[in-house]
């Protein structure tokens, strides 16, 4: 499963390609006004190292543009398989 959040531009020309869609993935696109959760965070496991960076903005998983929140965005989930749950409220205000 992979999901992404795109701001609108990205998101018109985003698409499964025919060979995904000859494999059975599906795609979902969930139109949604942007928040950005009270925690966010990336966290980089290296070894015995684990380090914990804050994101201070939502930004467009292609284009990286910067996802104000209250502005329009595009919540996309590609999966083979069972559809999986909703995580798009996660990102929604």
């Amino acid at each position: 499963m992979m999901r992404k959040l795109l701001c609108p531009a990205c998101a018109l020309d985003y698409n499964l390609d025919p060979f995904d869609e000859q494999d059975g993935y599906k795609l979902r696109k969930v139109h949604i006004t942007a928040r950005k959760p009270d925690v966010l965070n990336v966290e980089v496991i290296s070894g015995r190292q684990h380090t914990v960076i804050p994101v201070p903005f939502l930004v467009c998983d292609l284009c990286n543009t910067k996802i104000e929140d209250g502005s329009p965005a595009v919540a996309t989930t590609m999966w083979q398989g069972e559809e999986p749950e909703s995580w798009e409220k996660e990102y929604s205000a």
